[in-house]
C-alpha cells in the first residue's frame, strides 16, 4: 500500500473512523468518508448506460431520505456497480419541473421524463401534483 493511503488510513482512524467505529471507511481526493449501513440507489437497468457514462446525474423520486454529503451505493437491477455521493437535493413540485431537470436525469425533455414517471408511478399518484425529490448525485 502507498505511503500516501497508509497515511491518509492513520488519519482516519486517529479521528476515529474506521472498522468497528463506522464499518468501512471511503477515501477519496473529496475526503475521508465514514460509511454506516450505508443507503442504496435503485435504478431499472435500462438506465445503466446513462448513470455509468455519467449522463444520467439525478433521479426523481417521491420520497427521500438521503442527505447531501452523503455516500450510497449505487444498484442496477439487484447489481451493485459502484458507490456515488449525494451532491445536492431539491424538493419541488411536479409541475416545476423543467427540460433541464429531465436532461440532467438523462432524458430529452420534460414531456419524455414524465411519459416514465407515469410509467414507474402511474397517472392517479402524479395527477395529484405531488412533491417530488431531484436527488442528484455523483459517481465515485
Amino acid at each position: 500500500m502507498p505511503y500516501v493511503w497508509r497515511a491518509l488510513i492513520g488519519y482516519a482512524e486517529a479521528l476515529g473512523i474506521g472498522k468497528g467505529s463506522c464499518g468501512d471507511v471511503l477515501i477519496s481526493l473529496m475526503g475521508i468518508y465514514c460509511v454506516v449501513g450505508m443507503k442504496r440507489l435503485v435504478f431499472r437497468l435500462s438506465y445503466a448506460e446513462g448513470i455509468l457514462k455519467g449522463e444520467k446525474k439525478s433521479t426523481i423520486r417521491l420520497r427521500s431520505n438521503y442527505s447531501v454529503g452523503e455516500i450510497v451505493e449505487i444498484y442496477l437491477g439487484s447489481a451493485r456497480v459502484g458507490r456515488a455521493i449525494i451532491k445536492r437535493i431539491e424538493k419541488k413540485r411536479l409541475s416545476e419541473i423543467d427540460d433541464q431537470d429531465a436532461r440532467i436525469d438523462g432524458f430529452r425533455d420534460r414531456t419524455e421524463l414524465l411519459k416514465e414517471l407515469n410509467r414507474i408511478y402511474g397517472k392517479k399518484i402524479l395527477s395529484k401534483n405531488p412533491e417530488v425529490y431531484i436527488i442528484h448525485f455523483e459517481l465515485l
